[in-house]
Parts: structure tokens; C-alpha cells; sequence
């Protein structure tokens, strides 16, 4: 028998029962929660207690809710080892009633315990209002009511009430859901002195109260004047501060502290419901002709605004025309005329209906009436407008052109065109026009004159008219103006005062004046400022200068261009003026460079920078062409390289200085021309063409096809190396390794190009692009011992195309020996003779050691000299017999 075994199976047994013995349950004692009353959405804390402390892994109490929707709790809650209570939370939401939900706990052991926690609807934290003193029937306020939680879901209703129904307030306000403040707006009524009106809010068992303090409304006085606006001074008043002869005020009475003009307004007291007055019975009666407008000033009450206004007119015949203006309340409004919108409160404003809607042109009236709905109105200042008679038409003179007349341009916007006045054919402009952009442009030339027919009304005289314009030439707006100017006349040229009223007159503007000249008219806006006006026969006169399309040059073929059409990717522009690539006028390709026309003289230009380098050899020429306008030439004009070298033609004005003069401005204006200019005579040989500008003075001037023309001089190739003598001793042939060498006037290199010997030889590292004194030195030689009997030598490649003048040998810097025509560089020199050889080929250069004094020295150094042109040197040294 295992002993060891026997013992730990009866451990295990004792430790079960003694396991099994500690794992009873503690009865459940109570529940309580705290606070036990809240509002919806404000959480609680519960606590469960036992009657026992909790055994070994603890002691879970099972939870539950009476209304888990109104107040929620966890399905469960455990009561830790050893301890005898646990809490847990309680969730609330928003509710509107009130409700009382029971929770309950069960322990394992079946017991149980149960609470109560009262879940409470919003309630009124607070209630404003704002502003809390405001004015009767104008006046207005907001009410906000302010709950202590946020609503439910479907928001909390809020009723409303007020102590008096001068303030009107809705019956109820509901606070949204998820917020506490509920906005409702309040207007206000009349008063008859200051009252304080308590308004009061209600939901459930809660109220707030807040008072609104209304002040009685004052209608000020006189009101806004309408001569504040500017009375028309041709208008015809019939009744103002007085009334005409036989009228009677027919119930209407005087108001002295209300008007519009004068000193004294018609009104009738204030009412609630219809009421009217007639003026009737003048013994004069007032005509009224065709197209002129009826008007009657009214100022509605701010204190108590009529919902309608009706106007009457009643004419000999017996008949009543009415208009009206507002809400259509009083009656009758099939057969009146609608004027309108009620016009604003506290303002004057005028209610003004044309006479023929009215049916009353060509009639008299000996009446006039006024029907209001509600509240009350003054009113003042009643009358009619001038109407302007026929004026007779103008005699036109033979030549001009109308763009403008009975038949209008092509275009988007309707004119407004009458028959009742005209200067040519049947028809005229009524005040405003626009053109906006027409279809077939209206071209204007060189010498031309922009004409136009103005009527001005004589009962309505405008105090300004202009008419402006933009081309479609280069989009360019300008215009004119008369009589007194405002903003919009800004930049706009003065023609003088507007034209006498009731006749019509000719306006001229001549183009030149107005730089529109050359140009073609797209938009044309005619207008006046303040009154009233009629245009016809819009044109221009006059014998103009027509620039012709100039036939395209034979150019001669080898050029290389530069510029030509717009230069892509290059800038391009002008220091002077708008400028534009025009395909109307071209030398080659499609288009040409220009200035919109300019009738004020003054110098022009045109630049282009950036080009792709083009390389210029001395013999090359350049090469531009240009057309002149022939209606307006320049009298001058000039081609700029590289923004330093030019060359000019005609008479000269000053910008030109330094420039070549070329002679006078070479063929025809309104033919394309060619200038040329050999590269030298503006020293751009042997540059890189980058830039190129075209100057003028005066007039207008069209460039193209701008480059080189190749010269007869081709760019020098590798000459072949010459035979050399025996016995030379050479010092300098190929770099000198070790030894100092450079130039005092150029940059210097060793050029594989050209060599007389080994693969290189010495020359200026950019080549010469102007006549002057160039050399080349080396120093630090090895020793080269001479002789009497020696000559010295060195070989000389000079160019074709840019030939040296002059050529020299300095030995140990202050022995030289020179050929060709001195410049007196060479001061000292032993004289040669001429350049020896042939441009383009290699020549020795030979000079006896005595002749320059070098015998029985040591040559170490050498300097080769040359006035103009490239040369390049190599293989020096001596030759001995």
C-alpha cells in the first residue's frame, strides 16, 4: 500500500468540504440610490448591501429596471470578497413627464431588495428679453427661455402668455432636443403712452416671468423731404400747399408737421379700417397730354402703416382712373393700375403712373382722390411730368456714314427706340443705350470724326450725357462727356456743357482727339446723368485715310531670322505702349509686330530679348523689315542689338545717340521696306545676336522678319600648316609647359583649330568685336641664345573675314619689330614694310637679330601685337645660316 498517495487523496477530500462549507452566500439586505430625484438625463449612483460579507471570489447581485428607458441600470453587480456593499450607476434620459422607476436587485441565494428613483422633466432656468425696452409697431424684441437640461428628443414645449396684447408673442415655443434654449420673436402694437407688458413663461410645474417695457410711436416730423431727392424743376405741381381754384378738401385735412414740399401735407387720422377723402369740384381743369407721368408724394405712417394705398384721378368726362400701391385689400384693384410695392414707412416717395396706362392722356381732370386700408398717410407735392414736343429734325449734311440710325448694329441688348422724336429716318434712342459687342465692328480712320444727333428733354434737362466705347482693335476703352462731370467721367474727355434743351444738336469729336483713330468701334454706350435725352444718327464724318493691306515683300532667299511671327518662349514687349502681334499686315509667316495707333507724337518701341544666340561673322548684315503707316509715317525709326548697337534712319530726335546714321527713311510708306546694315558699321561682328528692339518717333510702323543676311566672307577653315626651312631653332610651338603667358588686352587661349605646327597655336579666347589694339605674351622661356647672324621668326595667321591693319614682335619686351600702317603702339619699332603673305593663309614673319638688337643676348620672353581682326601665332623662334 502507497502511504504518500493514501494521504494527499484524503487532503484533497478535506480541502473540498472545507471549500464547499466557505462558499456560502450572503443574503441581500438593501438598495438604496442616491439622489433618488433627477432630472432626465442626470445620471444616479445605486448601492447594494449584504446581510454577510461576501464570500471567496465575491458575490454577484442580478440588476434590473422598472423602466430601463427612462433610467438604465447594468444586468449585474458584484460584491467583492470580504466586502458587504457595491455600487452601481443609473443612467437617465430626457423625458417631458415625470416618472418613477423601481430598481431591483436578487442575490443567489433568491432574496431581494428593491428602490425608487424619480426621473423629473426640464424645468424653467430662466427666461430674457432683448432688447427689454423697444417702440410700438416698429419696434421688436426676442424672448429666449433657458431650461436647467438639455430637452428630450422631441424637444420641450414651453408655453406663453403676456399681461397685455400690445406685445404679440406666439402661444408656445418648443426648446429643441439637445439644447435649453428656446427663441421666440416679439412685435409690438401701438401704445398710447409707455406700458409694461409682463410676458410669461410655463412648462409643467416651473414658470419664469420677464417684462417688456413698449413706448408709444412718434411719427417725426416733417419725414424725410422728397426734395431731399431733387423736385424736377419742369414739373408741373397741381396741388401742393394749396389747393386749385373751386376744389374742396372733401373730409382731408392740413397736416403742418408732415411734408414733402412746401409747408403743410393732406391726411386723415389714423383708423383701423378703410377709409378716403376726395378733392373734387376745381374750376380749372388740368390737362393731361400723352406720355407724361402722373405723381402724388405719400408718406406712410412708421406709427401706422396702411396695408394699401389707392390713388384716384377724376376727369371732366366724369370718369375715375385709379392706381394703387400695396397689398390688394380695399376693392376695385381689377380696374385700377398696379404702381407697386407700398413704399417704405417714415420716408416720403412718390407714387408716379404714366397717363397713358391710366387711360388719361389727352384728358383734363378736375379731381383726385385718396383710399387707404388700415393706418394712415400724408400726402403732398401732386402733379404730372413736362412732356417734350416734337422737335423739328436737323438738315444732315452729304458724306456722313450712321452706324447707328433707325437700323442698329447687330448685338445682344435691346434698345429702347421711339418714334415720338427723331433726327434721321423714323426712329431715336431713348435716353441709355448699349451696344454691348456687335457682330460687324464700325471702322474709324486717320482724319475722321465721330459724330452723333443729342435731343435733351427740355422739361427733364440731364445735367451730364457721354458716350464711350471699346475697339475691337486692341480692346481699348475711351470716350467723351458734357455738362457736369461725376466718377464715371473719369479718364473721359470734356466736349464743354450739355447742348441747349428742345432742339437737336450735333456733337463732332474728332478721332485724333480721342486716339480712335485707325481703330474699329465693337461697343458703344451712349447715357446721360439726371434727366432725360434721345440720340439718333450716330456715325462719323469726314475724308479719312485708309491703311491698305500692303502686299508681302520678295525677300531674297538666305536670311536668317530671328523674329519672325510672335517668338515663342522669348519675352517681348515694349517700354512705351500696348504692343501686339497683328496678323492683318506681315512681311513673311502670318503676322506682324506693332503699336496700337498713337495720334500724340512720341517715340515708340517694340523689344525681344532671350532669343536663340544667332552668331554674326564680320561680313555678315543685318537685316529687319519694316512697313510705315501711310496715313500717319514715323520720322524716324532705328533697329538695337544686344541693347547697345544701333543704327537709325530719317530725322534724328535725340534717344538715337551713339547710333550709326543709315540716311533717311528708305521707300514708300505703306510698302513693306528692308533695312540693312553690315555688322561692322554697328560693330556687332563676332557676336551673339540675343536681343533685338525697333525705334520710332511719331506715327505707326509694323516690323517683321528680322535676322541676318549671310555676308560674302565664309567663317575662316583650318589652313593647312606651311613648309618651314632648315636650321630654325624653335622657342614657342604648342603650350609652353612652365612658362607665364597671357594677354594685357583680351582673354587668351591655344587654339586647336588652326596650328603651323604640332596641333595648336595662340590666339584671343573670345574672337574681336571691335577695331582695336590686342596682343599676346609668353614669358619665362628657356634661354635661346642669339647671334649676330640669326634672324628671328614667328608665323602669322590672320583672317579673311576680319583682317588685321597692323602686326608686330616684341622680344624680351622692349625689341619689336612691326608690318603693316602704324597706330603708334608701336613706337620704337623697327619698320618691316607691309603685312607680308596672304589673309587666310600662315606667313613667316622674319626679322634679322641686328635689326632689332638681339644679337649676343638670351631670348626669353615674347610678345605678339596686331591692331584690329583675329590672328593666331605659332612656331617662333630663330633661324641661324
Amino acid at each position: 500500500m502507497n502511504l504518500s498517495r493514501t494521504v494527499r487523496s484524503l487532503s484533497i477530500v478535506v480541502m473540498s468540504l472545507l471549500f464547499v462549507a466557505g462558499a456560502s452566500f450572503a443574503s441581500i439586505s438593501t438598495i438604496t440610490i442616491a439622489p433618488s430625484s433627477v432630472p432626465g438625463g442626470i445620471n444616479a449612483l445605486g448601492t447594494v448591501r449584504l446581510t454577510a460579507p461576501a464570500p471567496v471570489g465575491g458575490e454577484k447581485i442580478t440588476l434590473s429596471s422598472s423602466a430601463p428607458n427612462v433610467a438604465a441600470v447594468a444586468n449585474k453587480v458584484n460584491v467583492p470578497h470580504g466586502q458587504t456593499s457595491a455600487v452601481f450607476a443609473v443612467a437617465t434620459i430626457a423625458i417631458n413627464n415625470q416618472r418613477v422607476v423601481t430598481v431591483t436587485g436578487t442575490a443567489p441565494d433568491a432574496t431581494t431588495a428593491t428602490a425608487t428613483i424619480t426621473v423629473n422633466p426640464p424645468v424653467i432656468n430662466g427666461f430674457g428679453i432683448s432688447p427689454n425696452d423697444t417702440t410700438g409697431v416698429y419696434g421688436t424684441a426676442v424672448g429666449t427661455v433657458v431650461l436647467n437640461v438639455p430637452a428630450p428628443a422631441n424637444g420641450t414645449k414651453v408655453d406663453l402668455s403676456r399681461s397685455d396684447t400690445k406685445a404679440v408673442i406666439p402661444n408656445s415655443v418648443t426648446v429643441p432636443g439637445g439644447t435649453i434654449y428656446g427663441i421666440f420673436n416679439i412685435t409690438t402694437k401701438q401704445v398710447p403712452s409707455t406700458t409694461v407688458v409682463t410676458i410669461t413663461a410655463t412648462t409643467g410645474t416651473s414658470t419664469a416671468s420677464n417684462t417688456l417695457t413698449i413706448e408709444h410711436c412718434v411719427q417725426e416730423g416733417p419725414g424725410t423731404p422728397a426734395n431731399g431727392f431733387g423736385f424736377n424743376a419742369t414739373d408741373v405741381v397741381w396741388i401742393d400747399d394749396a389747393l386749385p381754384a373751386g376744389m374742396t378738401l372733401g373730409g382731408a385735412h392740413w397736416n403742418t408737421t408732415h411734408y414733402a414740399s412746401g409747408t403743410r401735407s393732406l391726411t386723415l387720422p389714423t383708423s383701423n379700417s378703410y377709409q378716403q377723402y376726395q378733392l373734387s369740384g376745381a374750376t380749372t381743369p388740368f390737362p393731361v397730354y400723352d406720355s407724361e407721368v402722373l405723381f402724388a408724394y405719400v408718406l406712410p405712417s412708421i406709427c401706422a402703416p396702411p396695408q394699401e394705398i389707392m390713388l384716384g384721378w377724376h376727369t371732366t368726362g366724369g370718369v375715375w382712373k385709379k392706381a394703387y400701391v400695396g397689398q390688394a385689400v380695399i376693392g376695385g384693384e381689377a380696374s385700377a393700375f398696379n404702381a407697386g410695392p407700398m413704399p417704405q414707412a417714415e420716408f416720403w416717395s412718390s407714387i408716379r403712373v404714366s397717363a397713358n396706362d391710366l387711360g388719361l392722356n389727352g384728358t383734363t381732370i378736375d379731381g383726385f382722390s385718396v383710399e387707404t386700408s388700415d393706418g394712415k398717410v400724408f400726402t403732398d407735392h401732386i402733379g404730372k411730368t413736362c412732356v417734350q414736343p416734337f422737335a423739328t429734325p436737323p438738315t444732315l449734311p452729304a458724306g456722313d456714314t450712321y452706324w447707328i440710325d433707325d437700323t442698329l448694329p447687330p448685338q445682344e441688348w435691346v434698345a429702347t427706340q421711339t418714334s415720338t422724336q427723331h433726327a434721321s429716318g423714323t426712329l431715336s434712342l431713348l435716353n441709355g443705350y448699349d451696344t454691348h459687342f456687335v457682330d460687324t465692328p464700325f471702322p474709324i480712320y486717320v482724319g475722321e470724326k465721330l459724330v452723333a444727333y443729342a435731343l435733351t428733354d427740355y422739361c427733364s434737362t440731364p445735367q451730364e450725357m457721354r458716350i464711350t466705347w471699346q475697339t475691337a482693335t486692341w480692346g481699348e476703352s475711351g470716350g467723351v462727356y458734357w455738362g457736369t462731370p461725376d466718377v464715371y467721367d473719369n479718364g473721359l474727355l470734356y466736349m464743354g456743357p450739355v447742348p441747349a434743351a428742345g432742339t437737336w444738336a450735333r456733337l463732332e469729336i474728332p478721332a485724333s482727339l480721342v486716339n480712335l483713330e485707325e481703330r474699329q468701334i465693337a461697343q458703344m454706350t451712349l447715357a446721360e446723368r439726371g434727366g432725360q435725352m434721345w440720340w439718333d444718327a450716330i456715325g462719323k464724318a469726314g475724308a479719312g485715310c485708309t491703311v491698305q493691306i500692303a502686299p508681302a515683300p520678295s525677300i531674297p532667299p538666305g536670311d536668317t531670322v530671328v523674329v519672325d511671327d510672335s517668338p515663342v518662349g522669348v519675352p517681348w514687349g515694349s517700354d512705351t505702349d500696348t504692343n501686339s502681334w497683328v496678323f492683318d499686315q506681315h512681311a513673311s509667316g502670318d503676322q506682324s509686330w506693332t503699336i496700337a495707333y498713337s495720334q500724340s507724337p512720341a517715340y515708340h518701341n517694340l523689344h525681344v530679348t532671350g532669343l536663340p544666340p544667332l552668331p554674326i561673322s564680320s561680313a555678315d548684315v543685318l537685316i529687319a523689315y519694316v512697313l510705315l503707316d501711310a496715313c500717319n509715317p514715323p520720322t524716324e525709326v532705328a533697329v538695337t542689338w544686344n541693347g547697345t548697337q544701333g543704327a537709325y534712319w530719317g530725322t534724328p530726335h535725340g534717344w538715337e545717340s551713339s547710333y550709326t546714321f543709315m540716311g533717311p527713311i528708305p521707300g514708300i510708306p505703306g510698302t513693306w521696306q528692308r533695312l540693312e546694315v553690315p555688322a561692322t558699321a554697328v560693330n556687332m561682328q563676332n557676336q551673339s545676336l540675343t536681343a533685338v528692339q525697333f525705334n520710332w518717333q511719331n506715327g505707326v510702323a509694323w516690323w517683321d522678319h528680322a535676322g541676318k543676311a549671310a555676308g560674302s566672307c565664309p567663317t575662316l577653315a583650318t589652313v593647312p600648316p606651311p613648309s618651314f626651312p632648315s636650321g630654325d631653332s624653335v622657342i614657342l610651338d604648342d603650350t609652353p609647359a612652365g612658362a607665364p603667358w597671357g594677354s594685357d588686352t583680351d582673354s587668351s587661349t591655344w587654339s586647336f583649330d588652326q596650328h603651323a605646327s604640332g596641333v595648336v597655336s595662340f590666339t584671343l579666347a573670345a574672337y574681336p568685336t571691335a577695331p582695336a589694339y590686342h596682343n599676346l605674351h609668353v614669358t619665362g622661356l628657356p634661354p635661346m641664345s642669339i647671334s649676330s647672324g640669326d634672324s628671328l621668326f614667328a608665323y602669322v595667321l590672320l583672317d579673311t573675314c576680319n583682317t588685321a591693319s597692323e602686326v608686330a614682335i616684341t622680344w624680351n619686351g622692349t625689341q619689336g619689330a612691326y608690318w603693316g600702317t602704324p597706330h603708334g603702339w608701336e613706337s620704337g619699332y623697327a619698320y618691316m614694310g607691309p603685312i607680308p603673305g596672304t589673309p587666310g593663309t600662315w606667313v613667316r614673319l622674319e626679322v634679322p637679330a641686328t635689326t632689332v638688337n638681339m644679337q649676343g643676348q638670351s631670348l626669353t620672353a615674347l610678345q605678339f601685337n596686331w591692331q584690329d581682326g583675329q590672328a593666331w601665332w605659332d612656331y617662333a623662334g630663330k633661324s641661324t645660316p
